[in-house]
């Protein structure tokens, strides 16, 4: 079927249309008679509503879907990145956390850190004792040997 109107008109239809007051008087201030600016509105709509407006409205969804699709794949970029960054974090701080754990744990102790651990007071009563010691044996063996 043509969007162009014949310039002989076979047949009529009425349409009986309630369009908004407004729309109404603006029709009338353009000078057309109501029937002439429907019939004229019609023609415009069908002419811009053909098949190549069709087709440029695929090809804009198109375009559009493509920038949504390239949008979406920089935004999967940006992620893939954002968890590498965040999985090399958490391996420094698990690193780091490590090495405060081996930094701040008590050392084991050796045997001159238990002598050093000993104090003065202690020194002097195992001196003292082994003296006392030292002295019953000599009376033991002087007198019964």
């Amino acid at each position: 079927m043509s969007t162009e109107m014949s310039t002989v008109i076979d047949e009529k239809k009425r349409i009986n249309a309630e369009i908004p007051m407004n729309l109404y008087q603006k029709i009338e201030a353009t000078g057309y008679k109501t029937t002439e600016a429907i019939v004229k509105g019609f023609e415009k709509l069908l002419e811009e509503d053909g098949d190549s407006n069709f087709d440029e409205q695929i090809k804009q969804m198109e375009n559009k879907i493509l920038a949504a699709n390239s949008r979406t794949e920089a935004k999967v970029r940006q992620i893939s990145e954002l968890s590498s960054w965040i999985e090399e974090k958490d391996r420094l701080i698990s690193s780091l956390d490590a090495r405060i754990r081996k930094l701040t744990a008590p050392k084991q102790k050796t045997w001159p850190h238990y002598i050093a651990g000993i104090s003065t007071f202690q020194i002097w009563s195992i001196g003292f004792s082994f003296l006392l010691g030292m002295l019953f044996m000599s009376a033991y063996f002087y007198y019964y040997i």
